[in-house]
């Protein structure tokens, strides 16, 4: 068996390898989204071997040296000495991949002391079907109690896609409110949702995830130190208002009327003058009550939502 990557996981909304996935269906599968080190397992039963790797590549003992980074060190020591995950490869799931977050730190650092040095799965690949196993929570949590919790939504035939976006938007809210690994009352955002519909292919016939993040995970990655320290008032109403959803909102009405499945730059002037005037209509109301003790100049925050699109979606740049 040859090391398989994890798939990309695209954005909900304006992603070439997600496009569609919210016309075509009813039946999902929400999971929280967290952040820490991609990995992967299997059970090759010709070798008789336990197998992993990162995101990348495989890892055998050959490739720990004094060089190897931590995270790869301590995952790997991990699944050699953890004889339930062993057992779950080997008998209940042989020559499957079993993919899985190692929760070391990343961006966030702020999970529960108990949460953290642990494989947490979240899908396992079935390559004689060529497909994601469903509903792997009920099969294994018995055995394996790391695992990302499932959460089945079904929507009406008749509900449209902007009305189950907000319904995700919705859970994501949720979800984050509820701190998953995270110490009770600390009240901080996680990364965000993973959706899953695994009925559906998409157009180039792969079985796709989509993911939402939250805004607050966004701004905790994407936005240059230097924004933080040295803020204007506009450049703080961009941040606190313009999110990474309000982008893709207008990249999408953009492509529902010219029709095009890959990006153009040739629409950027078209993004940014739709944007700002949505943003206008959107947020005005909310920012002018906020802010209504201090003297807000209307070019400088065209500029600087501007550039908090440029922070947030450099891809489309």
């Amino acid at each position: 068996m040859e090391f398989r990557p994890y798939m990309h996981v695209g954005r909900l909304i304006d992603d070439p390898e997600t496009y569609g996935m919210l016309e075509e269906n009813d039946y999902f599968v929400i999971q929280p989204k967290i952040d820490g080190c991609n990995g992967v397992i299997w059970w090759d039963s010709e070798r008789q071997a336990m197998r992993m790797g990162n995101r990348n590549k495989e890892m055998t003992m050959n490739d720990i040296n004094e060089d190897t980074p931590p995270n790869i060190v301590s995952f790997h020591s991990y699944v050699c000495n953890n004889k339930d995950l062993w057992k779950l490869a080997q008998e209940i799931f042989p020559d499957c991949y079993i993919y899985g977050e190692w929760l070391v730190k990343n961006h966030i650092d702020y999970y529960a002391p108990s949460a953290w040095n642990k494989f947490y799965v979240f899908d396992i690949w079935d390559p004689k079907k060529e497909e994601y196993i469903k509903d792997i929570f009920n099969k294994i949590r018995d055995l394996y109690p790391y695992v990302l919790e499932n959460c089945w939504i079904q929507f009406g035939h008749n509900m449209s896609a902007e009305d189950k976006l907000k319904a995700f938007e919705l859970q994501l809210k949720q979800i984050n409110a509820l701190g998953y690994l995270m110490n009770p009352g600390e009240n901080k955002a996680g990364e965000g949702i993973v959706i899953k519909c695994y009925n559906w292919r998409n157009n180039r016939g792969e079985q796709k995830w989509a993911k939402l993040r939250t805004d607050e995970y966004m701004k905790k990655v994407y936005t240059p130190k230097v924004l933080k320290e040295k803020e204007s008032i506009e450049d703080e109403i961009a941040r606190k208002y313009l999110s990474q959803w309000d982008i893709d909102k207008v990249v999408a009405k953009i492509r529902h009327s010219e029709g095009f499945t890959e990006w153009d730059r040739k629409y950027i002037g078209r993004l940014l003058t739709m944007l700002w005037y949505d943003f206008l209509e959107d947020y005005v109301p909310v920012m002018t009550s906020t802010y209504r003790h201090r003297p807000i100049i209307f070019d400088k925050l065209q500029k600087a939502v501007t550039a908090r699109t440029k922070y947030l979606r450099s891809d489309l740049f």
